[in-house]
């Protein structure tokens, strides 16, 4: 899997964000970089975290290290705004130190889309001549 750039930017523009998440398919990961001129303190990283599992945002996963934050979700309910707000609450003292962001989408590879129709069909295949005899 690989991932496809919608938008990105920085302090000015951050609250934006949810308009982007239109290019976003339901059921699609989406991710968003963000990155600091200050280390994140853990303690914000964590008050975000829980803010965003007591949201609902579904397929949660952030990673944070040092300056950069990262927060991988699947989009089932327009989550960004919540996100935003979310980041903004939690990261509030630091938010001034943004330096970039970036939201992407997951997308695949044409080699991994024919390398699973590829074991689709000779699955297929071979339980169509096994099953052929009885």
């Amino acid at each position: 899997m690989s991932w496809e750039t919608v938008a990105s930017g920085g302090t000015g523009n951050f609250n934006q964000l949810p308009y982007y998440e239109a290019e976003i398919d339901e059921e699609q990961r989406g991710r968003l970089e963000m990155s600091f001129e200050v280390n994140v303190p853990s303690s914000d990283i964590n008050s975000l975290k829980n803010s965003l599992e007591v949201a609902g945002v579904t397929d949660l996963q952030l990673v944070s290290g040092g300056k950069n934050v990262t927060i991988y979700y699947r989009k089932g309910f327009l989550w960004m705004p919540v996100i935003v707000a979310a980041v903004a609450a939690a990261l509030a003292g630091i938010m001034i130190y943004l330096i970039l962001w970036k939201l992407s989408k997951e997308v695949s590879s044409p080699v991994f889309n024919l390398a699973v129709i590829g074991g689709s069909l000779l699955a297929i295949g071979i339980a169509y001549f096994i099953f052929k005899r009885y």
